[in-house]
């Protein structure tokens, strides 16, 4: 139950979190601000629809 949890923050934790081979936890980084926004209206609204379709134009928006 916890395998499909694990494999997905191993996908994304590289992506959001790192930037140019350094941790990148500053709010010049689109993905940390666009994961968390995600992350957000998904607590928010529990729509995972609207959830992917507003924090994907929030990263075209901003990147």
């Amino acid at each position: 139950s916890y395998s499909a949890p694990a494999v997905l923050t191993a996908i994304f934790a590289p992506i959001v979190f790192v930037q140019e081979g350094q941790l990148g936890l500053s709010l010049d980084n689109s993905y940390l601000i666009c994961a968390v926004v995600a992350t957000v209206l998904a607590l928010v609204t529990r729509n995972t629809l609207l959830t992917t379709v507003l924090s994907m134009g929030l990263f075209f928006f901003i990147h």
